[in-house]
């Protein structure tokens, strides 16, 4: 049983496939393991198939020089993805490794001497003046 395809028609992808295997071209085919057909990753899955199949198609079939400069594209997109996917990943990873650091250190009082207000507004003025 095939997958219901979301936006592209199944007859498209099958078709085009068999095109692409018929002239002994470079084809992507992509298969989901472990996923049901309701799930949003099934249709991206099929659009980036159907996107990087139909560009082949267009390059080598239909002679379109334009094509190499959409495959291009279509690499550079993926390319911001990623970084964008491992920039997010570790931003997250630090956020959880912080908050386990945060639990596990244990709390020390500061042994710092406090500051006498006397000094502190002798610092401000003197800062006030600078600035001037």
């Amino acid at each position: 049983m095939s997958a219901p395809f979301q936006n592209i028609p199944e007859e498209y992808i099958l078709e085009l496939r068999q095109l692409m295997r018929e002239f002994d071209l470079p084809y992507v085919e992509i298969e989901l393991k472990n996923e049901d057909f309701e799930s949003p990753l099934l249709n991206v899955s099929h659009k980036l198939e159907a996107a990087i199949n139909s560009i082949i198609a267009d390059i080598f079939l239909a002679k379109m020089e334009e094509g190499v400069y959409l495959l291009g594209s279509l690499e550079l997109d993926v390319e911001n993805l990623l970084t964008l996917s491992s920039y997010l990943r570790l931003k997250h990873e630090r956020t959880k490794i912080s908050r386990f650091l945060d639990k596990m250190t244990p709390k020390k009082k500061s042994k710092q001497t406090p500051i006498p207000k006397i000094f502190e507004e002798a610092f401000d003025t003197e800062l006030e003046k600078d600035n001037e």
